[in-house]
């Protein structure tokens, strides 16, 4: 299924998940990235922890894991009606502001399916986002 999304620049992408076993390999490789990152923070009810969100936002832009796992996707995306076939199509001077917005957006579509039962497990485990411990919720969106 294909989900349409405006750009905050207005351009407009259009994103179709990919098969089960490609999304795996970007989950696999969000979690390798991620599992050093200390969350306690957030666990401990904490109130948001500017450390913990930007740790993370830099692991998920600067790594080549992610990176590599996101590329195949891209080619299920269209942007402004014109397909993109890999990274270099932001080369052009129009599409390049969008790259971060792009990757993010790829991204959430193709974890998207995980994130219940993602969230759920967290919850199981007492870890909260955002909230005090063992009282996150599983309908939290991912946008």
């Amino acid at each position: 299924m294909a989900e349409k999304i405006i750009l905050q620049s207005g351009a407009e992408l259009e994103v179709t998940e990919s098969d089960i076993l490609t999304q795996h390999k970007l989950l696999n490789a969000v979690c390798q990235e991620v599992k050093g990152l200390d969350v306690s923070p957030l666990a401990s009810g904490a109130q948001v922890n500017l450390n913990v969100i930007k740790d993370l936002f830099c692991i998920m832009l600067g790594s080549d894991k992610i990176a590599k796992a996101i590329e195949p996707m891209l080619r299920r995306a269209t942007y402004n009606g014109v397909k993109i076939n890999d990274f270099k199509f932001f080369d052009n001077e129009k599409a390049k502001p969008d790259f971060l917005e792009v990757l993010k957006e790829v991204a959430r579509v193709n974890l998207a399916p995980f994130g219940k039962f993602v969230l759920s497990q967290l919850k199981a485990q007492g870890v909260a986002l955002g909230t005090k411990a063992g009282t996150a919720t599983t309908n939290t969106p991912l946008k």
